[in-house]
């Protein structure tokens, strides 16, 4: 299957996935029925390295079971790998942690399918995404306050 997200030149007063920290990105593929993990370390910027593989994003206090040596750390000249070692990214609040590679585990996934093999699963209104993505004191009234 193939897959292309994009958007018009200009939209919005020439806002682009940038201005937001906002990309795409392959992280697994399957060829021949095996599942091979996809990422992108370029050696000019240690700051672009992508995570690999399938990816879940879980509460950090529900998710148990790893190590320290679980914990991501990015390519260097002491940790030669390709795409770093580990595959536990933190947020910086260490509230959450997206697990890589497989390592997850769907039922504790945060994240929601909207949109599956051309169907669509869950059809939020505005209003409700709204209130999920506003902040406390924020322009859609307040929004969550944790």
């Amino acid at each position: 299957d193939n897959i292309g997200f994009g958007s018009g030149g200009a939209l919005l007063q020439k806002l682009n996935r940038d201005t937001f920290k906002c990309a795409f990105k392959c992280a697994e593929i399957t060829i021949n029925g095996e599942k091979r993990d996809v990422f992108k370390d370029p050696i000019t910027d240690k700051g672009k390295a992508s995570k690999k593989g399938r990816l879940t994003l879980q509460l950090a206090s529900e998710t148990t079971g790893f190590t320290d040596a679980d914990k991501y750390k990015p390519r260097s000249d002491a940790n030669p790998v390709p795409g770093g070692t580990g595959c536990l990214h933190y947020s910086t609040d260490g509230k959450f942690v997206t697990v890589a590679s497989g390592r997850g585990d769907p039922k504790k996934d945060i994240l929601v399918d909207v949109f599956k093999n051309g169907s669509l699963l869950v059809d939020y209104t505005l209003d409700e995404i709204r209130k999920e993505a506003d902040i406390k004191n924020g322009p859609f009234g307040g929004g969550k306050t944790s």
